[in-house]
C-alpha cells in the first residue's frame, strides 16, 4: 500500500490544481485498492474527496463565527 500511496500523492502534487478525478486515481492504484487507500490517505489527513474529485490536503476549515 506505501507505492500506491506514495504513487497517488505524487500525481496530485503534479496535477492541476492539485486535483484527479476519482476515475483518474482509480485507474492508478487498481480499482480494489482504491477505496482502501483514499481512506488511509484521508484519515492521515493528506486527500479529501470533493464531489467525484480527489484533492491534494486535508479537507478545508469552515470559517469561524463569532458567537452571540
Amino acid at each position: 500500500d506505501r507505492e500506491l500511496r506514495g504513487g497517488l500523492l505524487r500525481a496530485l502534487t503534479a496535477a492541476p490544481g492539485h486535483a484527479l478525478t476519482g476515475a483518474a486515481a482509480r485507474g492508478m492504484v487498481g480499482p480494489d485498492a482504491y477505496p482502501r487507500i483514499v481512506a488511509g490517505l484521508e484519515r492521515d489527513g493528506l486527500v479529501h474527496r470533493s464531489g467525484r474529485r480527489l484533492h491534494l490536503g486535508g479537507r478545508p476549515e469552515p470559517p469561524a463565527t463569532i458567537g452571540p
